[in-house]
């Protein structure tokens, strides 16, 4: 179980393996986008698996001051191009594994923080 015992958060990350996560006890197997009181899913739909410059810009509709991208199961570096829009962001921005992005997640929501985490599977 990832969910903290003090999380007040209304969408919590339970659990999660290579082909879902689950987040209040329902199965989700397609990219989706997570904050503490928000959740959009299908986030993107395909064969990439890194999103592009308008699917990260989805995560700021979250207002975030946090943002973390899960890159599947292991950790894929962004493009330039990628790195060069959430540098203008003016919000801390992690690139990690899924396993990894789901497990911040978790501690930071259950801080408080305004986290958004987009996850790829």
């Amino acid at each position: 179980m990832l969910t903290e015992d003090n999380n007040n958060a209304t969408y919590q990350i339970q659990s999660y393996t290579e082909n879902s996560i689950i987040i209040n006890k329902i199965s989700y197997q397609k990219n989706l986008i997570i904050s503490p009181n928000r959740l959009l899913s299908p986030w993107f739909e395909g064969h990439q698996k890194i999103p592009s410059t308008e699917n990260l810009r989805l995560l700021l509709d979250f207002q975030p001051e946090i943002i973390l991208i899960g890159t599947g199961q292991k950790n894929i570096l962004l493009s330039d191009e990628l790195l060069q829009v959430l540098t203008h962001l003016r919000c801390g921005v992690e690139c990690m594994s899924t396993p990894a992005a789901c497990r911040t997640y978790t501690a930071l929501s259950s801080e408080g923080r305004q986290v958004v985490a987009g996850l790829i599977l």
